[in-house]
């Protein structure tokens, strides 16, 4: 199964609804993302738990990254 395609953004960064654009871009691929674990035999709270770990983690090491090039 392919996963569904992502848009490329079609506003400028400075745009206040582009994160709201980005999480509609993404929303078909992210289904088929817990489709695919909960076909894998994964439920979907630990798929959730799961993808939340992950995105955090993500996020701590742009943080990591900007405070390093800001100090």
């Amino acid at each position: 199964m392919a996963m569904k395609e992502i848009r490329s953004p079609r506003v400028e960064k400075s745009h206040p609804e582009r994160s709201l654009l980005c999480e509609e871009s993404i929303e078909g691929a992210f289904e088929d993302l817990m489709f695919a674990a909960r076909k894998a035999g994964w439920n979907e709270e630990e798929v959730a738990n799961a993808l939340v770990n992950l995105a955090h983690d993500r996020w701590m090491s742009f943080q990591k990254r900007d405070r390093a090039l800001h100090s």
